[in-house]
């Protein structure tokens, strides 16, 4: 059965690819790069996105972790579900497949640096874990650049992609992206859109303790033997970009395990605002923010009892926080150049995580740091 589940914020934010061949910026770490992708299902949650009540939540997860890839083996390209995800526009769904079809064909002729199913790299006995929530209707493909850079550094990074709240193509031939149940129609009060947001992010975040849960799974044994023992669970932190970043706050919450939260361009849901966080956390926006949004943000950040920072980046937009400036130029525009935003996105990321998992302070995360003028700064201490 073929399914297809568009909103017209998809098509607005996952099209105009440009005709451009598009080069990533490559991976700056010492390891070269692997991925695996599963596909996991929660036979204790009930999907409440659908009308069947024997379905069950799904997760396409995908892994990015450092790599030991056989000599002369070839990389994965950026979106290996595509030509599945053409053939089906094109022969299911008429002349609106066909748009979808010529809007997202241009994804197929980028690549990546990761080497598909390769074995970890033995040069550490485990590596830290990064779970990655996306944002609403946007791909897991879309912060691959993101993905292989902490790879390559040395991290285990999880992305997931959540059903009916990500675009992703699912088993059985689903299209799925962001379902109307999470997308308030225009008009609607603030508690309704608030009750909305509530029950999803309580989802995602549920996805993200059921991922955890398979992880370590994984790690007691792997069938394929891939990452028996390779995951260090004792530093293991969550970053999530827009939507994603209440996954972030919510499982700041409820899984203490988590030592440390970055959130990308999104302001916490009003409960965490409320209560702060026991954990670090790096904030990262742009500087498009309201004045009440930012005061919001630095009053939570302010109640925290670990501390973190704010870096407000300049001339940078809501989806410089993923790969789309950079694979749709022509759609997405912004001060900073697409290339730019990401160095420095990438460099706060590891300055933070290298500083909350090596206990070595890092000197980029000092207010006085001027390496990037383009990042302004907040240090907030420990309650």
């Amino acid at each position: 059965m073929y399914r297809l589940v568009f909103t017209i914020g998809s098509l607005l934010i996952l099209s105009s690819v440009t005709l451009a061949q598009v080069e990533l910026p490559k991976p700056t770490g010492p390891f070269p790069v692997g991925t695996a992708t599963y596909t996991w299902v929660d036979g204790s949650r009930e999907e409440v996105a659908t009308n069947d009540p024997s379905d069950r939540r799904e997760v396409i997860v995908q892994l990015w972790y450092p790599a030991q890839p056989a000599a002369g083996a070839a990389v994965v390209s950026y979106f290996p579900e595509l030509p599945a995800a053409l053939e089906i526009m094109r022969t299911k769904f008429g002349a609106r497949g066909e748009q979808m079809a010529e809007l997202f064909a241009p994804l197929g002729r980028i690549q990546t640096h990761a080497f598909p199913n390769a074995p970890v790299a033995t040069r550490q006995s485990s590596y830290p874990v990064l779970l990655f929530s996306p944002g609403g209707d946007m791909s897991r493909h879309f912060y691959t650049v993101q993905a292989e850079e902490l790879a390559s550094h040395g991290y285990i990074v999880a992305v997931m992609s959540h059903a009916y709240s990500t675009f992703d193509l699912f088993p059985n031939d689903r299209l799925l992206t962001s379902h109307p149940r999470w997308n308030p129609a225009r008009g609607a009060s603030e508690e309704e859109r608030d009750k909305h947001f509530e029950e999803l992010t309580n989802i995602l975040s549920a996805d993200a303790s059921f991922v955890l849960m398979q992880l370590e799974q994984l790690n007691k044994k792997d069938t394929d033997g891939r990452f028996t023992g390779k995951l260090d669970f004792g530093k293991m932190a969550i970053l999530g970009h827009s939507r994603g970043g209440k996954t972030v706050s919510r499982v700041l919450v409820t899984e203490p395990r988590v030592r440390a939260g970055i959130i990308y361009d999104n302001l916490p849901p009003m409960a965490e605002r409320v209560s702060g966080y026991k954990q670090p956390t790096l904030m990262m926006r742009t500087s498009e923010w309201e004045e009440g949004d930012a005061a919001e943000l630095n009053k939570l950040m302010e109640k925290s009892r670990s501390g973190g920072y704010v870096v407000t980046v300049e001339g940078s937009g809501h989806r410089n926080f993923s790969d789309a400036h950079l694979t749709s130029p022509d759609r997405f525009k912004s001060e900073i150049d697409a290339r730019r935003a990401l160095q420095i996105i990438n460099a706060y990321t590891l300055a933070f995580l290298e500083q909350q998992f090596t206990g070595k302070a890092s000197p980029l995360l000092e207010e006085s740091a001027r390496t990037y003028p383009e990042a302004k700064l907040t240090v907030f201490g420990k309650k």
